[in-house]
C-alpha cells in the first residue's frame, strides 16, 4: 500500500481534480522516481533532515525507513513551515522523537523561512554529516551554497526540489512574454484534457 500527502491549492487543476475522488475511484500512476534517497553505504550514520513547507515529505519517507530497519547513530529532521496547522506528519514525527526506546531520532519545527546561514550553522563543523535539503529551488540552492562556503563536502549533501516556486515565470525555461493566467489546454496520456492557466502547477 502507498500514501500520497497533497497540498490543496484552491482553483488548482489538481486540487480540483483530487477534492473529486471518491472512496472506491480507481486511479493509474507511476511508482517513486529520482533519485533523491538515502544511499546507506555512502551517507553515513548521522543525518540532518531539513524540509522547507511539502519538502519535508520525501524526507519523512526516509525516516520511516530508518525506524523500520532499526535506526542510525543519529537522524535530526527540521521541518521549515511557517504555518502551525500545515505540518504533515507532525504528530508521527513527534511519537517518534518521544519515544524513549528509540535514542536516534529529533525532531523539531522552524519558523519558515530558515535562512541560508542558519542551515549551515545547523551542520557546524561535523564534516561527515550528510545533509539532506528538500524544498523550493530558490531555498535549496541557497543552502547549498551556504554549506560549500561553510566548506561542508559537496558529497555530504544531498538536494532535493519537487516544490513549485511561488514566481514561475522566474524560472529558466519561461516563455518570454507569456503571462501565467493564459488559458493552455493539456491533453493527458488518455486523451482527455484539462484547461488550465499557463502558469498553474499540475503535479
Amino acid at each position: 500500500a502507498y500514501e500520497i500527502a497533497v497540498r490543496l491549492w484552491p482553483g488548482s487543476a489538481t486540487s480540483t481534480f483530487v477534492e473529486g475522488l471518491a472512496e472506491g475511484d480507481t486511479l493509474t500512476v507511476h511508482g517513486p522516481a529520482g533519485s533523491f534517497r538515502r544511499e546507506p553505504l555512502i551517507d553515513g550514520d548521522d543525518l540532518l533532515l531539513i524540509g522547507a513547507g511539502m519538502g519535508v515529505l520525501p524526507l519523512v519517507a526516509m525516516v520511516r525507513e530508518i525506524a523500520a530497519s532499526g535506526g542510525l547513530r543519529r537522524v535530526v529532521l527540521i521541518h521549515a513551515e511557517a504555518g502551525d496547522d500545515d505540518r504533515p506528519f507532525h504528530d508521527e514525527l513527534t511519537a517518534l522523537a518521544a519515544d524513549e526506546n528509540q535514542g536516534w531520532f529529533e525532531y523539531s519545527h522552524a519558523a519558515a523561512p530558515l535562512e541560508a546561514d542558519a542551515v549551515a550553522a545547523l551542520v557546524g563543523e561535523d564534516r561527515d554529516r550528510t545533509v539532506y535539503l528538500s524544498g523550493v529551488q530558490a531555498w535549496v540552492d541557497a543552502g547549498l551554497a551556504a554549506l560549500i562556503d561553510a566548506d561542508h563536502p559537496r558529497q555530504r549533501v544531498r538536494t532535493h526540489a519537487p516544490v513549485i516556486p511561488g514566481d514561475i515565470t522566474a524560472q529558466p525555461g519561461w516563455p518570454e512574454g507569456l503571462d501565467p493566467a493564459t488559458e493552455v489546454t493539456v491533453t493527458l496520456a488518455d486523451g482527455s484534457t484539462l484547461s488550465v492557466k499557463a502558469g498553474e502547477p499540475l503535479g
